[in-house]
């Protein structure tokens, strides 16, 4: 048995509830459904159908909707860990060193380069000021 497979294709704001949206979906077969009361609690013996509906059926389009808000999802330890674990196998797979390896030598080079660019800085500063001459010869 196949499953229906649904694609929203629009979004109606509620005439009644400020920040509550309708959707109208339509299936593979092009038939649409909404979630509004109106088609969800049709009564029997009536065609279902609603005011959303019939509008994207003819081809009106909705006011856009806002954007939602963002939701603040936080994964479970156990998916973490589990994404890690999957992490280093793919990485020991191609040969590389494991993650905390690899971010400790780059905290290193990153160390290393600091300090480069800081001796580096330094001798620029003392040629351009001719501190590298003894206090008595320079002018």
């Amino acid at each position: 048995m196949n499953e229906k497979v649904y694609r929203e294709v629009a979004r109606f704001p509620s005439g009644s509830s400020a920040g509550k949206f309708y959707v109208v979906k339509e299936d593979q077969e092009g038939n649409l459904s909404c979630d509004c009361p109106a088609w969800r609690f049709k009564k029997p013996n009536q065609e279902r159908r609603c005011k959303h509906t019939e509008a994207v059926a003819s081809g009106k389009t909705p006011p856009a909707a806002p954007a939602s808000q963002p939701v603040e999802v936080k994964p479970t330890d156990e998916v973490v860990s589990g994404i890690m674990a999957d992490i280093e196998k793919a990485r020991a797979s191609k040969g590389w060193k494991p993650l905390g390896q690899a971010l400790e030598d780059l905290e290193d080079e990153t160390a290393d380069a600091i300090d480069r660019a800081y001796d580096q800085e330094r001798d620029r500063r003392m040629l351009v000021e001719g501190e590298d001459k003894p206090k008595d010869e320079r002018r």
